[in-house]
């Protein structure tokens, strides 16, 4: 008679399962506490990185323009007359925010259409508008001579430079409809805030970006999304030292009045030699940053009061001083 080997069956008791499933839960537990700490971090770094770009930038689009202010491609003469009036060419136009190369609005907008500062459309933004006035230098061409406004639009379509190309002329072949200056053309930009929708991932975001209008149309074209405040103050001189004493805002600025000295120029906005700029950029996802006890991190804003945000977006201050160089180069001449 054959024998069959029985072997023995054996396998996991209920309570060792348990425990096995248990410390199974808590690996996986772990993992998801980490992957979700990475990812988390990561979006903090990816909107730390994107506030810094469009932060930056936001300052050196503006920055350059505040650089250009007072620009006449000549010999310019200092009087206590209008500042900007360069040999007799001055624009026909007897508004105030024309009769130099900067001006400016306390949380107001600047229109296009009346020339003067007014509230902005939506009560819910109150940023400052600054207004940059220049003149082109047409010898490097439609670019490089800064032909264009900031919403790239060719100058020589503005109101105020009608008669001063030649109708019968063009620069080049290449562009027929840009016509050869019979004077300097005037450019004028204005910078504020404005409302912006978008959509990330299927979700609708209302938040505020800035926003420029060229001499050329009557609207705000939005430029960098995620700006939620804007502010200048203006650095004045009273002195022919031309070194500012103050910085005002752009409403303080118009009620200073002249000086006691009759080689400089009478007109406040005259002698305004440089320009400081404050934004606050705004991620454009929604990601909390915190600090070491959980609280939400508080930013400074331009006022220089903290503010905890009472929502998931990283925020961030950014502050620069700029020249006016052709203000800070003149050459003050006594009063004919």
């Amino acid at each position: 008679m054959k024998r069959q080997n029985r072997h023995r069956q054996a396998g996991f008791s209920l309570i060792e399962l348990m425990i096995a499933l248990t410390i199974n839960m808590v690996i996986v537990a772990a993992a998801a506490y980490l992957y979700l700490g990475t990812s988390e971090s990561k979006r903090n770094l990816s909107q730390q990185q994107q506030l810094s770009e469009n932060g930056q930038y936001a300052l050196d689009l503006i920055g350059r323009d505040i650089t250009n202010a007072g620009f006449f491609p000549s010999v310019r003469e200092m009087t206590n007359g209008r500042a900007f009036k360069y040999q007799n060419d001055s624009i026909s136009k007897s508004q105030t925010a024309f009769n130099s190369g900067i001006f400016g609005c306390t949380g107001q907008s600047f229109s296009p259409t009346t020339f003067s500062c007014t509230a902005h459309s939506n009560a819910a933004i109150t940023a400052d508008t600054i207004v940059i006035n220049y003149f082109t230098n047409d010898a490097m061409g439609r670019d490089m001579g800064q032909r264009v406004d900031c919403n790239r639009s060719d100058v020589q379509g503005a109101t105020e430079n009608s008669g001063r190309t030649d109708a019968a002329s063009t620069q080049s072949a290449a562009t027929p409809s840009t016509r050869v200056p019979l004077k300097p053309l005037f450019v004028s930009n204005r910078y504020t805030l404005s409302t912006t929708t978008y959509s990330i991932e299927g979700q609708s975001i209302s938040t505020q970006s800035l926003a420029c209008n060229g001499n050329v149309g009557t609207v705000y074209q939005p430029a960098i999304v995620g700006v939620e405040s804007l502010q200048f103050l203006y650095g004045v001189y009273t002195d022919d030292s031309l070194q500012p004493q103050r910085f005002y805002a752009s409403s303080a600025v118009a009620a200073l009045g002249g000086t006691t000295d009759p080689k400089l120029p009478q007109a406040p906005w005259d002698r305004v030699v440089a320009v400081e700029v404050c934004l606050v950029a705004r991620g454009l996802e929604a990601s909390k940053s915190t600090t070491s006890a959980g609280a939400v991190t508080p930013y400074v804003n331009c006022a220089g009061v903290s503010v905890t945000p009472a929502d998931r977006f990283i925020r961030k201050v950014y502050r620069k001083t700029f020249a006016l160089r052709n203000n800070l180069t003149q050459t003050i001449l006594p009063a004919s």
